[in-house]
């Protein structure tokens, strides 16, 4: 299964939560059995709690994959402050 995320805002959090597609075997965001979430700031993630998981909510709705969330020290795009990992299953 292959899927892809857009980049959303700059250097804000809660707008980059994913917008994320499945490009293969019409997946849905309910296939999604695991997520690894990647921040820069461990204390920005959960001061802004509220706001990320309004996002999180709109995308995934009460659907709650295990999650692991991972402080680093950088990410691969300059400009992101969090990124996300998806495992999805389709059968």
């Amino acid at each position: 299964m292959l899927w892809s995320a857009a980049l959303i805002g700059t250097r804000n959090m809660p707008p980059q939560m994913p917008i994320t597609t499945s490009t293969a075997r019409a997946g849905q965001m309910n296939d999604i059995v695991k997520l690894t979430i990647f921040v820069l700031s461990k204390t920005e993630y959960k001061s802004r709690g509220r706001e990320i998981g309004a996002v999180y909510r709109e995308y995934f709705g009460r659907h709650y994959p295990a999650m692991t969330l991972v402080e680093v020290r950088g990410l691969y795009d300059d400009d992101c402050l969090i990124e996300i990992e998806g495992i999805a299953v389709v059968d």
